[in-house]
């Protein structure tokens, strides 16, 4: 009974103590580092947007860091809501209250704008980001090469990871 015990205990602090860390998603490195770490609570936001638009979390991600700092509270001056300042038909009709107090819906009505304005615009990311700016597809290219910016910033900051091909 002892060595049952004593072996069940041994399994259990391995287990608790002796396992590395959940390793960061890329989403959660991206808020951390394009938003400040107090913004990685929004991963499971953005990952579920990302997930049914079909974009890249870090994608999403620049594009709040853009418009607001990833601020979920942050209003523009025409008017613009949540972390991914909405206004007008991108709200697809939610009120900005419900935005700025819904990020799972504000980050995911932001998402379904870049989407629509990417098919809008002829597929290409940089087409969709000056859609989802300026609403037409050759006025915000200024806002479109920001954000592809930030994006290549971040994942020119990667590391690779040991032992892979690329270290």
């Amino acid at each position: 009974m002892r060595l049952t015990l004593a072996l069940l205990l041994a399994g259990l602090f391995l287990c608790c103590y002796g396992s590395r860390a959940r390793a960061d998603s890329t989403t959660e490195l991206a808020l951390r580092r394009l938003c400040g770490t107090g913004s990685t609570w929004l991963a499971p936001f953005v990952d579920s947007a990302a997930r049914r638009y079909l974009f890249h979390g870090v994608t999403l991600v620049a594009v709040m860091a853009h418009e607001s700092g990833c601020d979920m509270d942050a209003v523009g001056a025409a008017g613009e809501r949540c972390a991914m300042q909405l206004r007008g038909v991108a709200r697809n009709g939610h009120t900005g209250a419900e935005l700025a107090g819904n990020p799972a819906l504000c980050i995911d009505t932001g998402a379904r704008w870049l989407a629509l304005r990417q098919v809008d615009c002829g597929g290409g990311l940089l087409l969709g980001l000056s859609g989802y700016n300026a609403r037409t597809c050759s006025g915000g290219k200024k806002y479109a090469r920001k954000v592809q910016a930030l994006i290549n910033a971040f994942w020119r900051g990667l590391s690779p990871l040991p032992g892979s091909r690329l270290s």
